[in-house]
């Protein structure tokens, strides 16, 4: 007993000191004297060997142990509690996103139920940056690091390696960035022992040996690379374009050195505009300087090195074209073109047109993208005729064919990407009160997202869209018979991503929006070769068109995600055209009415009848497999059987559509099952929709037009079986299910 009181004297004694150790800011014990081994270190919010989790450090997350997403917690003792993960399949929740290749990705349900990233928007090509902030990513105007340099993941579906890369954000700031560093082979990307792509691979260098990039900006050494093989990594920062340029090192390394050229030399700058000339300052560093401005000279003189790097006339001939970069204008005057341009080709191919007789031409080159228009235009109404010609740039003369004449205005858009040459052809003998020649030279906007690439004229050829993250592709292309008798037909694919994504296809004119092709048709096939829909031809806006809100494409609102194609044609003996095939998405439209009758009754559906039959038959609920609604009336009964929907506001919409399946059999006579709209509870107000007097086979999907719904509010759908007569021994019998009444 002594003893105890003993003890409990000495605790009595510790608890002060206790106390003032908890108390005071900067008392710790030191436990610098103690074994190792002996000192408790959970809690001390630092990974220690042997522990998983130390207050809001992790050895691994929800996403390692195998569920979807979530958060871990750290328990007392420093292991895991899982309970805050979150279970599914796929690879995402919805409606999380996430960014990469400067792109978001939304999270998607797909039919499978699961979730799974799809691109939602290309943040590069409105000039922005995509910024994930926790479970959501969105563009913004200025870049915010995402990850730390050098980390690596694995793709939530297995098929690539992503890493985090530094990017310019600016003239001087880096900025990291999660990238598609590879595309996995067969073998996909493993996490462990760390993410890599399974795909055998080979060395490229010799380890941390290091080289200079081919134009002399970027500095590489050997490091172990995407697949684990070593190969040629960039090493940041780069050199800065303009004052450095890489070079080797006598210890074999690759250096950013400030001696940009050999002093006293010349150079042409890229453009051709200038002379430049290679000086030395105090600290030996040399840059290139503008000796002459030749532009500023003349508008038709440019740097020629065959001539000693000196401002030389250019555009005489097709070899000696001048060099320009409308951006995305450029013009040209002179009254003095018979004194520049005294070469007089003469163009023999059909397709170039008639030559001019005698007189001069102008050649100008540039450089021309895949879906880009060049506009060349004569601008002075006092002056002589122009004639305009567009040719390959490498096949440039009077013996070769031209890929577009015109007099006064040339408008040209290419398919591939190409270095073009246009000339410019005077004609003395035209009626004129003056030399002046005033040419312009711009590029035209247009609605190019992609473009042709023949062969595709047949659905399975189909050229496929690359912009998918973007709502609006235009896809261009060239209608060119292969003779006069034919037809060309340009297919192309997309993608409808998520379920309930509706859509619409169009055709205009390439460079104007409001001008339609009239005798154009578009065609969409289903990914088995299936026929869709085909567009009617028309003359006057909207043009041309596939949509839902078309009459029999009805169906149109509710197709399932997959990979579609359309094709575009027209007549023969038609005229060549360049016209613009488009693909717009829309927000999945409203279902203020969406029922599957699993449950019975449904929610705020209701029935009743009008039968001569006592008690009569009525709308019951089938819970015998599949459930659904069902209405069964035999002889002598007749009378109408009416199921009502929940009241639904259209009041701010301008489409609807009604979707339902049913199957209806009926051996009677004057029978109709009809279907109504209602905005008094189908007392005085009643707006069928459509009626079905033929049995089905087997059970169907309609989609039925609704548009006259659409501004009401208060609307019921109303499915009304109208049996009038009795027929002896008749049986009729009306299943519905899977009701949805689309709006937008």
């Amino acid at each position: 007993m002594e003893q105890q009181l003993m003890r409990i004297r000495q605790l009595l004694t510790f608890i002060p000191t206790l106390f003032l150790l908890a108390a005071g800011t900067a008392c710790t014990f030191d436990v610098s004297g103690l074994d190792e081994n002996q000192v408790e270190k959970c809690g001390n919010g630092i990974l220690d060997p042997g522990e998983v989790c130390d207050g809001l450090e992790f050895l691994t997350s929800c996403e390692q142990l195998g569920y979807l997403g979530g958060n871990l917690a750290c328990q007392l003792d420093c292991t895991l509690d899982d309970t805050g993960c979150i279970d599914g399949c796929g690879e995402c929740l919805p409606p999380s996103s996430r960014c990469l290749d400067d792109a978001v990705y939304t999270c998607v349900m797909r039919n499978d139920g699961c979730g799974y990233y799809s691109p939602e928007v290309d943040c590069g090509i409105i000039r922005q940056w995509c910024v994930q902030t926790g479970e959501d990513a969105a563009c913004s105007a200025t870049c915010s690091s995402q990850c730390e340099l050098g980390q690596r993941a694995c793709s939530p579906d297995g098929t690539s390696l992503e890493g985090c890369v530094e990017v310019m954000d600016g003239e001087t700031e880096l900025c990291r960035v999660w990238n598609t560093l590879r595309r996995c082979g067969e073998d996909g990307c493993v996490e462990e022992p760390e993410p890599l792509c399974a795909d055998p691979c080979e060395d490229a260098c010799e380890a941390d040996t290091e080289m200079c990039s081919v134009d002399r900006l970027h500095r590489l050494r050997c490091m172990p690379g995407f697949a684990g093989c070593l190969d040629w990594i960039e090493i940041m920062p780069s050199c800065i374009p303009g004052s450095e340029v890489c070079e080797m090192a006598e210890n074999d390394q690759a250096i950013c050195s400030c001696r940009v050229c050999e002093a006293d030399t010349k150079l042409c700058s890229a453009d051709g505009t200038d002379v430049l000339y290679c000086t030395e300052n105090g600290n030996t560093c040399t840059r290139w300087t503008t000796q002459f401005d030749c532009d500023a000279l003349s508008p038709f003189l440019r740097c020629s090195p065959p001539e000693g790097f000196v401002c030389a006339l250019a555009g005489n001939t097709c070899a000696t074209a001048l060099p320009i970069n409308p951006s995305p204008r450029q013009d040209a005057s002179t009254n003095e073109f018979a004194t520049y341009f005294t070469n007089a080709e003469t163009f023999t191919d059909i397709s170039c047109g008639p030559s001019l007789l005698g007189a001069g031409d102008a050649f100008i080159i540039l450089h021309l993208p895949a879906g880009g228009t060049i506009r060349a235009a004569q601008e002075s109404t006092t002056g002589p005729l122009l004639r305009f010609r567009i040719q390959a740039a490498d096949a440039c003369g009077g013996a070769y064919a031209c890929l577009a004449q015109a007099d006064q205005e040339l408008l040209y858009t290419s398919f591939v990407e190409q270095d073009v040459i246009i000339s410019v052809e005077l004609d003395p003998t035209s009626v004129h009160t003056s030399n002046d020649v005033d040419v312009v030279i711009e590029r035209l906007p247009n609605d190019c997202t992609d473009v042709e690439s023949e062969v595709n004229n047949v659905p399975a050829e189909a050229d496929v869209l690359s912009a998918q993250p973007q709502e609006i592709w235009g896809f261009c292309s060239r209608l060119k018979a292969p003779d006069p008798f034919s037809t060309d037909v340009d297919c192309f694919s997309f993608t409808v991503p998520t379920p309930g994504r509706r859509f619409e296809l169009g055709v205009t004119s390439l460079l104007d929006p409001d001008t339609c092709i009239s005798d154009a048709q578009l065609r969409l096939y289903k990914p088995d070769g299936s026929l869709v829909a085909t567009s009617a031809t028309e003359s006057q806006p909207p043009c041309t068109r596939i949509a839902a809100e078309e009459t029999g494409m009805e169906s149109l609102i509710a197709l399932p995600p997959a990979t579609y194609r359309a094709c575009v044609s027209r007549q023969p003996l038609m005229p060549d055209v360049d016209l613009v095939s488009r693909v717009r998405f829309y927000p999945a439209p409203s279902t203020p009415v969406a029922t599957s009758f699993f449950t019975c009754p449904a929610t705020g559906w209701s029935t009743r009848s009008e039968s001569s039959g006592t008690p009569g038959a009525t709308w019951q609920c089938n819970t015998t497999g599949s459930r659904f609604m069902n209405v069964t009336v035999v002889d002598p009964e007749s009378g109408r059987y009416f199921l009502m929907s929940p009241v639904a506001d259209l009041s701010l919409f301008s489409h609807a559509i009604l979707s339902f399946e049913h199957q209806f059999t009926s051996s009677a006579l004057g029978v109709t099952a009809r279907v109504f709209a209602s905005t008094d509870d189908f007392s005085t107000s009643m707006i069928e929709l459509a009626g079905y007097t033929v049995n089905t086979s087997g059970r169907q999907t309609m989609f039925v037009p609704a548009h006259q719904l659409a501004g009401l509010s208060q609307v019921k759908i109303g499915f009304i079986l109208d049996l009038q007569t009795s027929f002896m021994g008749a049986t009729t019998t009306w299943e519905v299910d899977e009701v949805t009444l689309y709006a937008y």
